[in-house]
């Protein structure tokens, strides 16, 4: 579970022409556990989007989330996730993502490289993105991704458990104004 709280990190995105503001997120991720499928959420702490499709080399997206907002509908779950053998909120409050590389896909897709921080362990990890425009002030990015807990220490091996987390991704943001 907690690597799908990593995932959620994705999390930053803004734009490198225009200044901008999130003004909406949706951080959620789903793990396998017995069988079940379980969904839980974070809350966006903090992020810099610095996006422009046609200058993606000065192009930036960081975020970060706030371990201590996980939220999988079941309090006592919540709180042994925060615990140490899992997230170790005490110790490592946030999870944070942060772009290296970014490149385009087609017209309003793209895929970045990031730094994903968990319990203090960064990996590098692919994210394919959505970027639209919904009207001429608002853009939505969006993701989906897959982290495996273990190799951000989270939990450790079971049966019980999956080690795959989906995470998924959704910002709006506002422009500020013009550069």
């Amino acid at each position: 579970m907690g690597k799908i709280l990593t995932t959620t990190l994705f999390i930053l995105f803004a734009t490198c022409l225009n200044a901008q503001e999130v003004i909406s997120s949706e951080i959620s991720f789903s793990i396998k556990n017995a069988g079940i499928k379980v969904n839980g959420a974070f809350q966006l702490e903090d992020a810099t989007i610095k996006f422009n499709p046609d200058d993606l080399d000065n192009c930036t997206i960081e975020g970060s989330i706030k371990v201590n907002t996980i939220d999988t509908g079941i309090g006592l779950r919540d709180k042994h996730l925060k615990k140490e053998d899992y997230f170790d909120a005490e110790k490592h409050p946030l999870i944070t993502l942060k772009s290296k590389t970014i490149k385009r896909n087609d017209s309003d897709s793209f895929e970045g490289v990031f730094d994903l921080t968990i319990k203090g362990i960064t990996k590098n990890i692919t994210i394919s993105f959505a970027v639209n425009k919904t009207d001429k002030n608002q853009t939505t990015y969006s993701a989906q991704f897959e982290i495996d807990r273990l190799d951000f220490g989270v939990g450790s091996d079971s049966w019980i458990m999956g080690d795959e987390v989906k995470v998924f991704v959704t910002l709006v943001t506002h422009t500020l104004s013009q550069n």
